[in-house]
């Protein structure tokens, strides 16, 4: 019966078909898009906690400087990093990428300040952390990378240096 049906009105059947197919691939597209934008939003989320994470965390850093907390004493830029590198280990125990992006900001600045040491414990920190959550293919884990690679070739530690950058 319904093949007797469909033989009458072939013209109908294919039309409704052909809507059919096009109301279902759109539904399909559109479930692609709105999960695309959920992740952005979630990704965007992320983003803009760890940079107030971050922005806080220097406030209080630079603060410090403030006459009434530094309590009359004059404080150097390597005392301020140091504080702040003291501060770090028991800061962001629960945001690690947070974490690391302070760890190379620290790492970068006592690389600035010829503290070569002290630069390689923050970088290769950042490093690691990056590594342990994004992966070793994620942009940030590879400037991570290449920080201490610049770092160790600073310090003509070539062949160590090598295996980052190659």
């Amino acid at each position: 019966m319904l093949r007797k049906a469909l033989r009458r009105h072939k013209l109908a059947a294919v039309v409704t078909a052909l809507i059919l197919t096009v109301i279902a691939v759109a539904l399909v597209v559109s479930i692609g898009f709105w999960r695309q934008a959920v992740t952005e939003r979630d990704r965007t989320g992320t983003a803009l906690q760890e940079a107030s994470a971050v922005s806080e965390f220097l406030q209080d850093m630079l603060g410090s400087i403030d006459p009434q907390v530094a309590q009359g004493r004059e404080l150097s830029v390597r005392e301020i990093v140091d504080e702040a590198s003291q501060a770090l280990d028991t800061r962001f125990v629960d945001q690690p990428l947070v974490k690391a992006s302070l760890h190379g900001t620290i790492g970068e600045t006592y690389l600035n300040l010829g503290e070569h040491e002290k630069s390689e414990q923050h970088l290769r920190r950042a490093y690691d952390i990056r590594l342990n959550e994004q992966g070793p293919e994620h942009e940030q884990t590879l400037l991570s990378m290449n920080d201490l690679g610049r770092l160790l070739t600073e310090m003509e530690r070539f062949d160590e240096a090598e295996q980052l950058l190659a």
